[in-house]
């Protein structure tokens, strides 16, 4: 693939699905990927990379999920601005997303190819 294909996908606006994801890689960026869950009513949230869980994260995590209800009941009672409320409950989201990979990857965790102790 050249640069004139990229530049014959614009022309067209036009890009073949399976290339996206290789696009976006090459470019950085996640743009037409967010653009295609957000128009369809879908969330997009980063997911953190996995790591190791102690009880400190777990709080971390509730007290963001406390805080977020809090927002939001403020919100209902017109005591809050939506764009603090919209940023309270996606970072909890996000929190809850990492855990919710934690768990997800459980069972056949990733390997650590450049990193880790060295033996």
């Amino acid at each position: 693939m050249s640069e004139w294909t990229i530049y014959g996908w614009m022309r067209e606006d036009s890009i073949p699905g399976h290339r996206i994801r290789s696009f976006e890689f090459a470019c950085g960026a996640t743009f037409i990927t967010e653009w295609i869950a957000i128009t369809a009513q879908k969330i997009v949230i980063d997911i953190p990379r996995g790591a190791d869980v102690d009880e400190s994260k777990l709080l971390d995590l509730q007290n963001a999920l406390n805080d977020a209800v809090g927002l939001l009941t403020r919100f209902y009672r017109g005591d809050s601005e939506p764009a603090d409320v919209l940023q309270g409950v996606t970072q909890a989201m996000a929190k809850l997303a990492g855990h919710r990979e934690n768990v997800g990857k459980h069972a056949a965790p990733e390997l650590d190819l450049f990193g880790g102790d060295d033996e």
